[in-house]
């Protein structure tokens, strides 16, 4: 078995909800840690390379068993699901201490706003929505228990992965994972 480290770049805006909105006036808050600084959960990290491996599987032809490797939902959508081999570590924020000790959280975000648009291109009544965005940064991640024979798909897998996050197919969360 082996670890996997990589390095998560940024290259625009991006935004991972925590499912919350806790200021007044934002409707979706990216999730933060106990001090503020904004992480990427592993086990979405888990879900967006699993569903680049299936790409990957699909243009090489492969015989990888993803069940295996990240684990098997529930065909009827319900609680029933199994853990995979690999165990996707949290994406922590590179230069954290020194963020912690400047106070520099609230330097880490923005705020964008959008509203829906009616067949006239007027805005909608009552579409308007705001949500908190993080500035372009890196992240460091690890993926543990890769089986060995695995590690190339592994990494073909990660490397596939262009956008995360919130409003992907509309310019946030542009980014590039390198190995390290």
């Amino acid at each position: 078995m082996a670890t996997i480290q990589y390095i998560l770049q940024f290259y625009s805006f991006w935004h991972a909800g925590s499912g919350l909105g806790t200021r007044s006036d934002l409707d979706a808050s990216v999730i933060k840690d106990d001090n503020g600084i904004t992480y990427l959960p592993g086990k979405t990290i888990g879900g967006l390379v699993k569903d680049a491996a299936q790409d990957v599987k699909n243009y090489q032809k492969s015989r990888v068993d993803l069940d295996f490797l990240f684990g098997k939902d529930d065909p009827n959508g319900g609680e029933e699901t199994s853990d995979g081999e690999c165990s996707f570590e949290n994406g922590c924020l590179i230069g954290y201490e020194e963020i912690v000790e400047g106070k520099l959280q609230n330097y880490l975000y923005s705020s964008r706003a959008a509203t829906a648009l009616d067949h006239n291109h007027q805005a909608k009544d009552h579409s308007l929505r705001k949500i908190e965005i993080t500035l372009p940064c890196k992240l460091y991640g690890a993926i543990k228990n890769v089986p060995d024979d695995n590690i190339d798909f592994v990494i073909s897998s990660l490397h596939f992965i262009k956008r995360l996050g919130y409003n992907r197919t509309r310019g946030l969360g542009r980014c590039q994972i390198t190995i390290i």
